[in-house]
């Protein structure tokens, strides 16, 4: 059986590709996919029997990828949603597992698999239910931000965008001041309104009144300046160029 697991955590990635070995050793990963437009790109010029898919990737939720390329494999949801997606997994796909994933969950996930008929999920079914969850979510609208030992909760108006350094996370206020947050980036995809912030980048995550330029950049992707100046060059992929413009616009 051939798989592909699309996950943007690398070491659950691997988790997962040795639980599967674990399992079944002929069980063979094709690709480990990491974002949408990776995944698209793979999905459209490869088949495998199988995908095991993250629902929410750092560039956005997962079901973007079947708007742009059609994919009829069998899915397994691994999510850390909680029980509100349950039954539309349940209905859509052929299984669903809730992260941390278990070896035993996994295996029984895979039995599933091999004893049903091969079936098409119902994506735009199961696309509209968790989006329509995910932006009636209640997102934050302060946060408690720390300054060397000053702790202060500060609207998220004030917040003009996030920046990682991999190890920590800092939200750097409209004022230029800078702040650390204790969260992190994958953290923030539920705790933001998709309104108001965009993810840029593995780094950034912007708030839409901080946006000052776009400038046109090499192979077609978008240098984005912010207000206040950024430490580094903010660049939006080719694959979410329009996606960015389109948030801007509406």
């Amino acid at each position: 059986m051939n798989v592909v697991i699309v996950e943007d955590e690398y070491l659950l990635a691997e988790e997962l590709s040795d639980l599967l070995f674990e399992i079944d050793p002929t069980i063979n990963v094709l690709a480990t996919l990491d974002c949408i437009s990776e995944s698209v790109r793979w999905l459209s010029e490869n088949t495998c029997d199988l995908i095991f898919l993250d629902v929410n990737l750092s560039d956005g939720l997962s079901f973007s990828i079947f708007e742009q390329v059609n994919v009829s494999t069998p899915i397994i949801f691994t999510t850390a949603f909680d029980s509100y997606a349950i039954k539309a997994f349940e209905v859509n796909s052929v299984d669903y597992l809730l992260k941390p994933i278990e070896k035993e969950r996994l295996e029984k996930a895979i039995q599933k698999y091999r004893q049903m008929a091969p079936q098409t999920p119902n994506l735009s079914e199961l696309y509209d239910m968790l989006t329509s969850r995910y932006k009636a979510l209640n997102h934050k609208k302060r946060f408690i931000l720390t300054l060397g030992a000053i702790q202060k909760p500060v609207e998220s108006s004030q917040v003009a965008y996030f920046m990682s350094d991999n190890k920590h996370l800092f939200a750097i206020t409209n004022d230029s001041k800078r702040y650390f947050y204790d969260s992190t980036l994958a953290k923030l995809e539920e705790e933001l309104d998709p309104k108001e912030f965009f993810r840029l980048s593995r780094k950034y995550y912007a708030n839409i009144n901080s946006v000052k330029e776009l400038v046109s950049y090499s192979k077609s992707r978008i240098k984005v300046k912010l207000c206040p100046e950024t430490e580094d060059d903010v660049i939006i992929s080719h694959a979410r160029a329009n996606e960015f413009k389109k948030w801007l616009n509406d």
